[in-house]
């Protein structure tokens, strides 16, 4: 079955509270598929006053139209050494990650590295009473691919709609036709009418939600965005332009 994750750190409750958890650096990487860039070097860091068990794994990523994010394995295109550690207070360990993949891709491959805080209780009493133990769930990034594949974010389609609160709405959809993930920063949305004339641009805050996304190659994600009060065309186009961070 697919495992549907989220992209920020998760939170798993479990026993006795632990105020800190562990670190994982770095949160991102890109990897060649072959060559020494195929090797990236991840450093665990136990800043506990508890010993801890952390094991660490890799999965697919792919995204809906949505932008709900779909997870599957993929250790069997890694090597993950070692892929499950134990760290005393204060120690750190390198985790080191090889592609073994496909030695060519004409597409760059999102993936996750996923690293969790096993519940494993290493104190002698094993009964433990009162209060919640708190395990941290790592949500990391892995691109493989060839550092000459590059986005190519473009508007697939804008529209009017009503929303789920009854009000009219913009709904824009994006495409990203290239042969890498593009994160959109310094966005800048243009409306134009059948002609091309520019009858509205949008950026900064008018762009709370499409701002700063990260769109992966080959993909679409569709955003609502409110209407500008002033913008009464029922018909629209539009096109965008981005920095690629």
């Amino acid at each position: 079955m697919r495992k549907k994750t989220i992209l920020i750190t998760t939170l798993l409750l479990f026993g006795v509270i632990s105020v800190f958890s562990f670190q994982l650096t770095p949160i991102s990487a890109e990897l060649t598929p072959t060559g020494s860039g195929s090797i990236q070097n991840f450093k665990v860091l136990n800043n506990t006053g508890e010993i801890i068990a952390v094991q660490l794994s890799m999965h697919t990523r792919s995204t809906m139209v949505t932008g709900e994010e779909i997870n599957e394995p993929a250790d069997h295109l890694f090597i993950v050494y070692p892929a499950q550690i134990i760290l005393k207070p204060g120690d750190e360990q390198i985790v080191r990650v090889q592609w073994k993949g496909e030695t060519e891709l004409a597409v760059e491959r999102p993936f996750r590295i996923i690293a969790e805080q096993l519940p494993v209780d290493f104190s002698q009493e094993s009964s433990v009473t009162g209060g919640l133990k708190i395990m941290f769930r790592y949500i990391g990034s892995v691109y493989v691919g060839d550092k000459i594949m590059k986005s190519d974010v473009k508007v697939d389609k804008v529209e009017r709609r009503t929303g789920l609160s009854g009000q009219d709405e913009l709904s824009v959809t994006l495409y990203n036709s290239g042969t890498a993930h593009a994160i959109l920063d310094n966005l800048k949305l243009n409306l134009t009418d059948s002609n091309g004339n520019i009858l509205k641009t949008l950026e900064g805050e008018s762009l709370d939600g499409i701002e700063g996304e990260n769109i992966l190659a080959g993909e679409k994600r569709e955003f609502a965005l409110n209407i500008p009060p002033d913008l009464t065309e029922r018909e629209l186009n539009a096109n965008i332009s981005y920095r690629d961070s």
